[in-house]
């Protein structure tokens, strides 16, 4: 038996309300027809929201208040806390300041990615499943305190069960202010393996199997979906060569509990033969 969790995602709070859960981003027309190719753009787009801060600023008082927060909140319900992971954080900046610079609003990109396409291109060595809440301050030209956006978050379910998730051991925040705006992103991770280097976005077949072999984690196999698809291709041994044809693939680390099996979320890859 298999259990393929893929993500866990709560609603939207703002203008547009809120939004259920689902399994992966609903790909973009030219996304599926080129089997992910337009990953590219999307991933120059992210890294130019982090450098220009998405036309406005990034809030660090604000990110540290709001992960402070979220320990707070599973503290009194006798949960964990939650580590800060540095690629899950690049993914809640990246988002946030992205919609601070197009001027949309929630999970899913204009071309259609989502959660778990800005996870596997910007948490480079995080192997697990990913979450998000999203939530936007307008007209407000000063600092929006923290505890303003976590009561959103907890007064909506489908936030706060991101928020008290127990399975969930990770978190990034990213806040972004452009003018009387502000975007505040948590990126949630339950972490299963950690990839001992950052997997780089273009490499040969050959080199992932190698890449995944030193990893050393525990995982048993893993499979390859495509981008924008949800096909998957596996599952590949860590120790054989991969038959995948070239294409932009989110890789998926299958890792054993007991008789079954769970397939989780890692980096996207560009293979070539």
């Amino acid at each position: 038996m298999e259990i393929d969790r893929r993500m866990f995602v709560g609603g939207v709070l703002g203008l547009i309300g809120a939004s259920p859960a689902y399994g992966s981003s609903p790909p973009s027309s030219s996304t599926a027809e080129s089997g992910g190719g337009d990953i590219q753009p999307y991933l120059g787009r992210l890294q130019a929201a982090l450098d220009d801060r998405g036309g406005g600023r990034f809030l660090p008082s604000t990110e540290s208040d709001l992960f402070a927060a979220h320990q707070d909140a599973r503290e009194r319900q006798g949960l964990s806390g939650l580590n800060l992971h540095d690629g899950l954080s690049l993914a809640a900046r990246a988002h946030a300041a992205d919609q601070c610079e197009r001027g949309f609003f929630g999970h899913v990109s204009p071309e259609g990615f989502g959660p778990v396409d800005r996870v596997g291109l910007m948490a480079r060595t995080f192997v697990g499943l990913p979450g998000e809440n999203v939530v936007e301050a307008m007209g407000y030209d000063g600092v929006v305190a923290a505890e303003w956006f976590m009561k959103r978050w907890m007064d909506s379910p489908g936030h706060r069960e991101n928020v008290l998730r127990p399975s969930f051991t990770h978190i990034g925040v990213g806040v972004c202010q452009k003018w009387a705006r502000t975007i505040a992103v948590a990126v949630f991770g339950q972490h299963f393996a950690e990839l001992d280097r950052p997997l780089p976005l273009k490499m040969a077949a050959a080199d992932l199997v190698q890449t995944v072999a030193d990893a050393k984690t525990d995982m048993a196999s893993f499979d390859l979906s495509v981008v924008g698809r949800n096909e998957r291709q596996g599952p590949f041994d860590p120790a054989r060569p991969v038959t995948a044809p070239s294409g932009v693939y989110t890789l998926r680390p299958r890792f054993r509990l007991g008789a079954q099996s769970i397939v989780v979320i890692g980096p996207i890859v560009e293979l070539s033969a």
